[in-house]
């Protein structure tokens, strides 16, 4: 996905990635996540090996964001935090939100 610039393949990569990490160190709710992510049009979702952070990897037009963190916080009743990370030209740029 990388290679051909491909953003659907990069999150199924990712995705695929998460779900063998699921073998080594469970997260009880990860179906949670790919679910809600998957209906709100994320191309895929990626865990830290720790299994302490998830991303969701959404197209470069997305804008529902504040619909998939209430959609997300609700799913999992619990409180987040979430990171809005951009790629943009020389670098990334961070926002934290946070849910309670």
């Amino acid at each position: 996905g990388i290679k051909e610039q491909n953003t659907k393949l990069i999150g199924e990569g990712a995705t695929i990635s998460t779900l063998a990490n699921q073998k080594i160190l469970f997260k009880s709710y990860l179906n949670q996540i790919l679910s809600v992510s998957k209906k709100m049009g994320a191309l895929g979702v990626n865990v830290a090996h720790s299994g302490t952070v998830i991303g969701v990897l959404l197209p470069p037009n997305f804008s529902r964001w504040n619909i998939l963190e209430r959609n997300l916080q609700r799913s999992l009743n619990e409180r987040l935090t979430f990171y809005r990370t951009s790629l943009i030209e020389g670098g990334w740029k961070d926002e934290i939100f946070s849910w309670r």
